[in-house]
């Protein structure tokens, strides 16, 4: 059986840290709001002190106070979800997600490939409709805003316009959007259709019957499960995260190579938990 190699995946995250207390996809670039709560996340979930959290709670506080994107403020506020310090403009941050909200609900919908860029994070393209909606609903749920139901309506209209099983991503994306709003058996087309993208020795593909599988479309349908609350107990999968890690202890996004990335890992670290293996 692989193991975890935790000690370099420590000394890898910590490498990504700045002297400002954020931390960065590759030095020399500054540090930005998705790598920062990547270490944030893999350094508590395996039970490890964050260096300079005093510094990396006056980042988050900063960025939080002038982020107009609501795809920052989430990543700031899962970030602020795990450190759990107060923060002081919630009111102000609700009234700005509500609005963007309404703004997104008056688009158009469109279909988005995800097949460009150098990982999830780091694509060519803009956010999509889905991932939006995603990221202001989460947002809301950790200010504990309860979305009113003309605007739910409004939402899961825009939802259902969406193609659901073009992909894992848009899949997790309607899951935990409407996690809070339908009974999760109303979700079991999604959950089955995600079943189909399993590869045979583990780990799931970006498109049915596809190959090879890749980390974050993993990272997706397990979380999809984990959501809908269907137990995952799965050591193929468990052995194809594993075989990901690099030898500087980061991991890659696919068996046939790649750079480690603060991303990759947090998918690594998040899968392995639901699985039960960190």
């Amino acid at each position: 059986m692989i193991s975890m190699k935790k000690a370099e995946l420590e000394e890898f995250v910590l490498s990504h840290q700045t002297e400002n207390g954020g931390f960065v996809f590759c030095n020399p670039l500054p540090a930005s709001t998705p790598e920062t709560f990547y270490a944030i996340y893999i350094l508590k979930n395996l039970g490890l002190d964050i260096p300079k959290e005093n510094k990396v709670i006056n980042y988050i506080e900063e960025r939080i106070r002038n982020a107009r994107s609501s795809i920052s403020i989430y990543y700031l506020l899962k970030s602020n979800e795990i450190l759990e310090f107060n923060l002081k403009n919630r009111d102000t941050l609700k009234e700005h997600l509500i609005k963007k909200l309404n703004g997104v609900m008056k688009r158009k919908v469109s279909k988005v490939s995800y097949e460009m860029g150098v990982t999830s994070t780091y694509s060519f393209e803009l956010p999509s409709l889905l991932e939006e909606i995603f990221s202001i609903s989460e947002s809301l749920r950790i200010l504990d805003f309860s979305i009113e139901d003309d605007i739910y309506s409004s939402v899961e209209r825009l939802i259902n316009g969406q193609q659901s099983s073009e992909n894992l991503r848009n899949a997790y994306y309607i899951i935990s959007v409407m996690k809070n709003r339908k009974d999760m058996n109303d979700m079991n087309e999604v959950l089955h259709s995600i079943k189909k993208y399993e590869a045979p020795k583990g780990g799931y593909s970006k498109t049915l019957g596809s190959f090879p599988p890749y980390l974050e479309d993993t990272f997706y349908a397990l979380s999809s499960f984990d959501i809908a609350g269907q137990k995952i107990k799965n050591e193929k999968t468990s052995s194809f995260i594993l075989k990901l890690q690099n030898k500087d202890g980061g991991f890659r996004r696919s068996l046939y190579g790649g750079i480690s990335t603060l991303e990759d890992s947090y998918y690594a670290i998040a899968s392995l938990r639901i699985i039960g293996n960190v």
